[in-house]
């Protein structure tokens, strides 16, 4: 009983303690205005984390998997040329219904984004776990190429690529990666095959041929190609080389239907690209 006596006397002084606090708090208003501003510097302070933050998680910008394929013009050209032989990886015979890898075939798949491209960035984390995903099946056992290069006017910074991004090529564009004119020059080597490919979800309403006639040195009203790109370069394991102007599929961001933010997606989308399993429904 005596204990309890106590206790209640500890709580009522507790209680008095809180009371008094908070009186003296309500009547500090130097103290409010001590804390209203330490949050709002606090809040205004984190914003670009916030933002960076939020950002990685909607464009996969934290995978790195474009930089990790990263070649150059000049290296592309080489693959093509026949004179660096490491491209030539794994492909399937391109059959609609089932997944086939071919025994007289060979080839690589080659990207072309920038860091100023929402699709681009979008994809990239899922690209990445369908590429993993598939390239660790027993059955392709990593024996798949996949590049990639950067066509923005600054690679490696999204703003600086947005800002200049169509103003002065001979001072704004900062790409050694590939010039503007080879852009222009692959633009308009792979238009026919784009245009007549008979699988509509190869196919993007906003890529037209029009699209890739279109000039990039324009001072004021240049650019890059139509990004993300995807071509697939496949040949003969007896031929030395491939075609600029005859990639087996020319592919500009999701195919058909598929979400860019799916790794179920992007990984038939792989399949495709590859001509393992072709993905054929309409849009």
């Amino acid at each position: 009983m005596a204990e309890s006596k106590k206790t209640d006397v500890v709580n009522k002084k507790a209680k008095a303690h809180v009371a008094a606090g908070w009186e003296w708090f309500k009547e500090a208003a130097w103290l409010q205005v001590l804390l209203i501003v330490g949050v709002v510097v606090g809040i205004v302070i984190s914003i670009p984390y916030i933002v960076s933050a939020i950002r990685s998680a909607i464009d996969g910008d934290n995978s790195g998997f474009y930089t990790a394929h990263n070649i150059n013009y000049d290296r592309f050209e080489k693959y093509l040329d026949g004179s660096n032989k490491e491209c030539n990886g794994l492909v399937g015979d391109n059959n609609k219904d089932e997944e086939t890898y071919s025994s007289t075939k060979e080839g690589f798949v080659i990207m072309f984004y920038k860091d100023n491209c929402d699709n681009c960035n979008s994809m990239q984390k899922y690209v990445e776990d369908a590429y993993d995903q598939m390239n660790s099946t027993s059955a392709i056992n990593g024996k798949l190429k996949f590049y990639t290069i950067n066509v923005g006017w600054r690679p490696g910074d999204e703003d600086d690529s947005s800002t200049y991004e169509g103003k002065d090529p001979n001072l704004d564009y900062q790409n050694t990666n590939i010039t503007l004119q080879q852009q222009m020059d692959l633009s308009e080597s792979i238009k026919n095959v784009y245009l007549n490919q008979e699988n509509e979800n190869y196919i993007n309403s906003s890529v037209t041929d029009t699209t890739l006639e279109t000039p990039l040195n324009v001072i004021n009203n240049g650019g890059t190609l139509p990004t993300p790109m995807f071509l697939t370069y496949t040949k003969e394991k007896t031929e030395t080389s491939y075609d600029i102007a005859k990639p087996s599929k020319v592919v500009f961001g999701p195919e058909g239907s598929l979400s860019a933010t799916s790794s179920t997606d992007m990984l038939k989308q792989l399949y495709d690209l590859y001509n393992i399993k072709i993905y054929y429904k309409t849009k």
